[in-house]
């Protein structure tokens, strides 16, 4: 029996929740875990090829095994419909961490600054990662006026879940 190598390119899907609790898969795709997974040492989310499928499958940070950037996986099964592929998840270990800063806006005219840190390739990847993912949520799910400050690579990183809304922010 021979098996088929796939490729699955990065692409960030659609959160919505205020947890980040239900995500839209894209078949054929990967994207990283939120931060909540992260904790639970997952890197990624993995989308079944099969398009009638769509069955996810969670990645952890010691699967397969990484060369040139691209993750292998040989005789990855899918649970659902039970299809064998050798998956090459692309850019798995070549992006950057990146802090974005936002505003959200108040009915009074105030601010409340915001910060969400992401893995990225660069900077516009980071800011389209993040109107696709926290962007959306505010837009369409709390219909919360927001603006995006920048978004630049992280000098630091604060991981705990009470530093999320820290407003002090060093860049060089």
């Amino acid at each position: 029996m021979t098996v088929r190598q796939v490729v699955f390119a990065l692409e960030p899907w659609r959160v919505e929740g205020a947890k980040d609790e239900r995500m839209q898969p894209v078949p054929g795709t990967w994207t990283l875990a939120p931060e909540a997974l992260c904790k639970q040492g997952i890197k990624g989310i993995i989308c079944c090829v099969n398009r009638t499928c769509k069955e996810a499958a969670l990645i952890r940070f010691d699967m397969g095994e990484a060369v040139d950037g691209v993750l292998q996986l040989e005789n990855f099964e899918c649970r659902s419909c039970k299809l064998i592929i050798n998956a090459r998840l692309l850019h798995w270990d070549t992006r950057k961490l990146f802090c974005v800063v936002y505003e959200l806006l108040k009915d009074d005219g105030g601010v409340i600054p915001r910060k969400e840190y992401m893995h990225a390739e660069d900077r516009g990847q980071c800011i389209m990662m993040f109107a696709a993912g926290t962007g959306y949520q505010l837009d369409h799910v709390q219909k919360q006026p927001w603006r995006l400050v920048d978004a630049g690579i992280a000098i630091g990183y604060f991981g705990q879940e009470s530093d999320k809304d820290q407003v002090k922010l060093s860049v060089d």
